[in-house]
């Protein structure tokens, strides 16, 4: 039989002062208890990671309550996000100015919670003093949508454009007018502007002044949607672009899809930074969902866990499931695995905490296109 965690009598109402390092119920804790991680853990990771299933209302909740407690317990600096640098550019100025119509087009301000999680991260990162700001980073592939917003942010007003760019920012310009959603898949125009840097790249530091550091990252990016057998390689990429992952007083967080979080897998974001650069420095925790529903491409659908299902036999999951669903009164809690049993022998391999969550609904589209 799997017994995933360390479990006492109590279960998941242990007391966290007794049992710190087991597990902890978050429902109505607050920040600087929401995650039972020993000091000495916090301060021994780099890079702290969530491994999600998109679309569910609870992720942003999660987000923000990490964001939080990493900021205060493990020195967190820089957000990871699943989407391109172009993004992460939107999403800092957002932070900046709290301008919305800045990430207007960008696909969390296209949901109610995560329209809500990010004015409290500005809310949050307004507190702070300039240099101990959170920073965004973003690792995933470009979309020409959000990518006209930054360079409609980027092209000086007292500028004339070098001829060969002009078309592009005009083509930029009509799929900015018609606030289309984000498509990962057709990125012709952005593929365009990176060649046309390619062959001149003179003209487009002096154009673009003092933002071009900001869009060398941008145009540098190679992941894409359309080549997912890489598409952890150039997400490692982008995170060495755009940070200074040597700096020992700077950590980082991310709520990932799950699968970019796995520390043992192959090729995934999170074991090719633990193999590399960041190695015992990553710590991964991935969200068990029971009963819980997903808004996402436009559909809503159940969401009983998946990474249980990848790594455990079919018995071990369903002894998994049932225990879990004994937790009646609790929908919200933190575990730490049990490396010592044999059952949980591959699961330890890939996380070392889990977060469970239960009976949690889909995210809410502001509208009904997207």
């Amino acid at each position: 039989m799997i017994l995933l965690f360390l479990l006492h009598p109590m279960g998941v109402f242990a007391n966290p002062e007794t049992f710190p390092d087991n597990c902890i119920s978050l429902q109505g804790q607050n920040d600087s208890a929401f995650l039972p991680i020993p000091d000495k853990v916090l301060k021994q990771k780099k890079l702290f990671l969530v491994g999600e299933t998109h679309g569910v209302s609870s992720n942003p909740i999660v987000m923000l309550k990490c964001i939080r407690y990493l900021y205060e317990y493990a020195g967190m600096r820089r957000l990871l996000i699943e989407a391109s640098p172009g993004e992460a550019f939107l999403y800092n100025q957002y932070l900046g100015t709290g301008d919305e119509n800045t990430v207007s087009l960008c696909w969390d301000f296209r949901t109610k919670e995560y329209q809500e999680y990010w004015r409290e991260v500005f809310a949050f990162n307004a507190t702070k003093s300039a240099g101990e700001r959170i920073k965004v980073i973003g690792l995933d592939f470009e979309s020409d949508i959000a990518f006209a917003r930054v360079i409609e942010i980027m092209k000086p007003k007292d500028k004339v454009p070098p001829l060969h760019l002009q078309p592009l920012l005009d083509s930029l310009s009509l799929i900015l007018a018609k606030k289309g959603r984000p498509d990962y898949l057709h990125r012709n125009l952005f593929l365009s502007f990176v060649q046309n840097y390619q062959k001149d790249k003179s003209s487009f530091e002096i154009y673009f002044g003092k933002y071009f550091a900001s869009l060398l990252p941008i145009l540098g990016n190679k992941a894409s949607f359309q080549m997912p057998k890489f598409r952890d390689e150039e997400m490692v990429a982008n995170f060495y672009a755009q940070t200074d992952w040597k700096d020992t007083t700077v950590s980082y967080f991310g709520s990932l899809g799950c699968q970019h979080t796995y520390l043992n897998d192959g090729h995934s974001f999170a074991c090719l930074l633990n193999k590399q650069n960041l190695k015992d420095k990553v710590l991964s925790i991935p969200v068990y969902y029971d009963n819980c529903f997903s808004y996402y491409k436009r559909k809503v659908v159940l969401i009983q866990s998946g990474f249980l299902q990848r790594f455990l036999s079919r018995r071990n999951v369903e002894t998994a499931e049932i225990y879990f669903r004994s937790l009646t009164t609790c929908n919200e809690a933190c575990f730490k695995l049990d490396e010592s049993t044999h059952e949980t022998a591959t699961l330890g391999l890939q996380c070392q905490y889990v977060l469970y969550m239960k009976d949690k609904r889909p995210v809410t589209p502001v509208s009904a296109d997207d």
